[in-house]
């Protein structure tokens, strides 16, 4: 520990902030240096693996050590343990983490493999460091770093071999009987262009074989794929161990890193966004890759097996038949299509927790998605409700697009959100009122729609739009003259979602005011009556006075607010109004997310922590 942090005083000392936080997490994996945006980068251009030590760092370890010991002429024995011990010690200095784990108690069984003249067996070599993982903490199985450090080393030792081999022969022209060792394709190589290509193969065929396995891993951890990985990868890789190998002279080498990576994130396609794959996705998905991999191994050996005779036959019988067999697919997936496609749909509803803040996903029975506000935070410095909380909310809820977007008004704990998700989303409309001030929010909203194309509807009280068929939303509020009090407050978007006999009000943050002006304004009260009430300003005591609870007539109240915030929210007097009139009170702070299905007569509600 204490070489550890003489370790971050000497870097700290000689190299500028953004460089020694980096080289931080090159050398041992600490990224509490590395600045946020250089995190993002990385992780745009497909380089986090750097920022976290694995295989790579310990291989460069193991070549600098190597030469070092024979330059200092010890035996192949000594060597090799001295170089064992390297090992241990570079993994306690790393934090042990379970990629580094992997890596360096594989590293020494091959080498006591070597000592001890032993054949190595790769099935040995990943159980072992599997073994030590689970028995320092059973949970680690389920670390994003050990599945990622595991899955790139499976892709590794399968994909490589095999597209080197489609790579070599069809850009160097050299035969799989040449390719068993690395010594016979450098004698077979004629020139310097060969060569070259060889290592680019090598690099590119490492990164393609690990990426296949690691990149569903991604998805279903970060929501997020590239499909330009092998540039940024190709660029980076030969700086990573000059920086590993060369630390006293780095500065030069870390800046080229720092620009690789950024320029690798703003590639077209570096970072995509995608809906959390399901289990039986990701299964499909290997079950699928290894069958390709597999029958195109078998075409290529054409050995005289049985099995593989069998398999070679099951794909002329495919071949010769492949028109009867698509026609069958495609009627089977048209009667599924149109099966679903006609059957009762639900609306659902999710009153998300995104602490002192409101937010709600709707789906539609066509599945249209709309996000009346996103939450927020009042100090975004230090936490991003949108990029932590929301968008990986809606991607984990197979949301990779927004049909409608609705900000009640623009506080921040109601557009904070949904300024990340414009950002990162593609979103068709954006809907809101005329604003009676101007903020910082409202033009950031702006600018981003007009970047993005996006377009903006205005609206105004007595509007409806047609979400889906039978799904209306009724803007009820505010009207053209708008209220100077607490103007954004008061003057929020008050609308009504209906689908069938079900009907839901979304309040916004308007206060007593609004509320007596609303019902001022409407004659037949029936318009703003509703089997859910989106309980105004977090139940704060400025709102939801009891003749506007008396009017609506809920059954169901919801109440967006963070646990233990600052603002008393709910007020004990809002609560008990509710109470009074036999409201069922459900609290983000409380329940955590609330969800609700119907099919517009009947409901279900669930929510996610049960009292």
């Amino acid at each position: 520990m204490r070489l550890l942090i003489k370790l971050k005083i000497i870097v700290k000392k000689y190299f500028h902030k953004k460089m020694h936080g980096l080289l931080m997490g090159i050398l041992i994996g600490d990224i509490d240096s590395v600045e946020k945006e250089t995190q993002e980068n990385f992780r745009g251009s497909s380089l986090e693996h750097m920022l976290a030590v694995s295989g790579a760092h310990v291989s460069y370890v193991l070549l600098g050590s190597t030469y070092l010991l024979q330059k200092l002429k010890f035996s192949k024995k000594i060597s090799n343990s001295i170089t064992i011990f390297l090992l241990l010690f570079f993994m306690a200095l790393t934090g042990a983490t379970p990629s580094v784990i992997r890596a360096c108690i594989m590293a020494s069984y091959l080498i006591i493999c070597k000592i001890t003249y032993q054949k190595p067996q790769i099935l040995v070599s990943l159980t072992i460091p599997m073994l030590a993982l689970l028995i320092q903490n059973p949970y680690s199985i389920f670390s994003s770093s050990l599945q990622l450090s595991y899955g790139g080393t499976i892709g590794i030792l399968i994909f490589c071999k095999p597209l080197q081999i489609v790579f070599s022969e069809k850009f160097i022209n050299l035969k799989e009987d040449s390719l068993e060792e690395e010594k016979t394709i450098l004698k077979k190589m004629k020139n310097l262009k060969q060569k070259i290509i060889h290592k680019v193969i090598e690099m590119l065929t490492v990164t393609l074989s690990a990426n296949l396995i690691v990149l569903p891993i991604m998805a279903k951890t970060f929501q997020t794929i590239s499909i330009t990985f092998f540039i940024s990868n190709l660029l980076a890789s030969p700086i990573l161990g000059i920086v590993i190998l060369l630390s006293p002279i780095l500065s030069l080498f870390l800046q080229i890193l720092i620009n690789i990576a950024s320029w690798g994130a703003k590639l077209p396609f570096s970072k995509s966004y995608i809906a959390t794959p399901s289990l039986w996705v990701l299964i499909l998905y290997y079950i699928f890759l290894f069958l390709i991999f597999y029958i195109s191994y078998l075409k290529r050996k054409i050995r005289k097996r049985k099995f593989e005779k069998r398999i070679l036959k099951m794909m002329e019988i495919l071949k010769k038949r492949k028109r009867r067999f698509f026609l069958c697919s495609l009627s089977v997936i048209l009667i599924v299509t149109i099966f679903f496609s006609i059957l009762p749909k639900d609306l659902k509803i999710y009153f998300i927790d995104v602490g002192q803040g409101d937010s709600t996903l709707i789906i539609t029975p066509r599945g249209k998605s709309v996000l009346i506000d996103g939450g927020g935070n009042r100090d975004t410095l230090q936490f991003d409700v949108g990029k932590q909380i929301l968008l990986p909310y809606l991607l984990n809820r197979g949301i990779t697009k927004i049909d409608y977007i609705i900000p009640s008004h623009l506080d921040e704990d109601h557009v904070g959100g949904l300024l990340t998700i414009l950002e990162n989303l593609p979103v068709h409309y954006v809907i809101m009122t005329k604003q009676g001030k101007d903020s910082q929010n409202y033009q950031k909203l702006l600018e981003i729609v007009k970047r993005k194309n996006i377009k903006l509807i205005y609206v105004k009280i007595g509007d409806r739009i047609n979400l889906d068929r039978q799904v209306n939303l009724e803007i009820l509020w505010p009207k053209e003259e708008q209220i100077t009090e607490n103007i954004l407050n008061n003057n929020s978007i008050v609308c009504k979602l209906t689908y069938g006999s079900f009907s839901i009000l979304f309040t916004g943050d308007i206060e007593e005011i609004a509320e007596t002006a609303i019902l001022n304004t409407y004659t037949n009260k029936n318009i703003l009556q509703a089997t859910v009430l989106k309980i105004a300003h977090h139940g704060s005591k400025s709102s939801s006075i009891e003749p506007f609870l008396e009017t609506v007539n809920p059954k169901i109240a919801l109440i967006g607010v963070g646990e233990k915030n600052t603002f008393g929210h709910p007020n004990k007097g809002v609560i008990e109004r509710l109470e009074k009139w036999n409201v069922d009170i459900y609290r983000t702070d409380i329940h955590g997310e609330i969800s609700m299905v119907t099919d517009g007569k009947s409901y279900k509600i669930k929510k996610q922590i049960q009292d």
